[in-house]
């Protein structure tokens, strides 16, 4: 996703919660791993996301700041 893509995502959906919008960037992620690892779901991660609270922002920062090296890396 280019950085317009994602800042009209980010944009669009500003009030969204944090667990709705990484279903938004996480859906098309590793769509082969589906077989080995399981389908993603929003569900799955509202679950990951109330037992350790903190595991949304986590995810989000880590894909932004991995957004960003990979840029600087080419």
């Amino acid at each position: 996703m280019s950085e317009s893509e994602y800042k009209k995502l980010r944009d669009d959906n500003a009030d969204m919660p944090i667990v709705d919008f990484l279903g938004l960037l996480i859906a098309d992620w590793g769509k082969g791993a589906s077989e080995e690892f399981g389908a993603f779901s929003v569900d799955a991660l509202r679950e990951v996301a109330d037992a350790y609270p903190g595991a949304p922002h986590a995810i989000h920062s880590a894909y932004v700041v991995s957004r960003y090296q990979g840029r600087t890396g080419n």
